[in-house]
């Protein structure tokens, strides 16, 4: 909990002020090194404003701090009175710690690019790109926050694919991607910027559309089921789409997304038991 803290702390001040906030206690450091005498070395504990910047300062400034705390560090032994055989020798020493410290920064940089990647991943469909079942949620829950704090309209539709079972069998699996690949890029083509878009099962679809009313809703859901029509028939598949889309005029805090979602999936099959190739849109109060 306390490093949640911390963590928050520092990516609220921002860049500029971290990266102060390191050269400080780089100083500070370099005081005590200096009023302690050089027999007794502070050198680890430099590592600390070093990895802080290197973690939460974008750029290279973790590399000037880095090479800021090696040469404070000398400084303030030879300061204290330090005295060696050689001059070559307080060079040796500073640019061994420089190195150190540099090489932590790289580590560091590379962990972060690195968790980073893989944290955007386990939210993404591998094969589509779109949001996973888990960051869609994730999505629809804040905002439907927002949509209850400021008292705006949510819309949720759910999307199947009819008849694509038919493309994996006559098709292949191969061409099976494609159509998932292409309604995808479809979906994405044809919502806003601000609309969510997810890949839930294997043929399954959802979208979030924020300040989305009943009209507004009605309108996007035709546009896509035709879309997704122009789509097959240009590509000579056998698919459809039905869809299911909630919109709900004035979201309360006790609706949960797993509701949300239950309602659009119900409305979706309902227009499959109707024929499929069609949507149906429902206001709720």
């Amino acid at each position: 909990m306390k490093l949640k803290w911390v963590d928050l702390f520092f990516r609220r001040i921002g860049g500029v002020w971290t990266s102060l906030l390191s050269l400080v206690l780089i100083l500070l450091l370099g005081w005590l090194d200096w009023v302690t005498g050089f027999e007794l070395s502070f050198s680890v504990f430099y590592l600390v404003p070093v990895s802080i910047s290197a973690w939460y300062v974008r750029g290279r400034v973790c590399y000037i701090l880095a090479f800021s705390a090696a040469g404070v560090w000398q400084t303030s032994n030879v300061m204290a009175g330090e005295s060696l055989s050689h001059s070559v020798f307080y060079v040796w020493n500073a640019l061994t710690r420089m190195g150190f410290y540099v090489m932590m920064c790289y580590v560091l940089r590379e962990l972060r690019r690195v968790m980073a990647r893989e944290r955007k991943a386990s939210r993404r469909d591998h094969l589509t790109g779109l949001f996973n079942l888990k960051a869609f949620e994730e999505s629809l829950e804040r905002e439907s926050a927002r949509a209850v704090r400021h008292k705006k309209p949510l819309a949720v539709g759910f999307i199947d694919l009819d008849n694509f079972k038919k493309v994996n069998d006559e098709m292949g699996h191969a061409e099976g991607d494609r159509v998932l690949t292409r309604v995808a890029q479809t979906l994405t083509e044809n919502l806003r910027k601000s609309d969510v878009i997810g890949r839930v099962g294997g043929d399954e679809f959802v979208v979030l559309l924020p300040q989305t009313g009943l009209q507004e809703g009605e309108a996007v859901a035709g546009k896509l089921v035709d879309c997704l029509a122009e789509l097959s028939a240009r590509e000579g598949w056998p698919i459809s789409a039905s869809l299911g889309l909630v919109a709900l005029t004035s979201p309360r805090p006790e609706q949960t997304t797993a509701e949300i979602l239950k309602l659009s999936d119900a409305l979706m099959y309902k227009v499959k038991e109707k024929g499929k190739n069609a949507y149906l849109v429902e206001g709720l109060d």
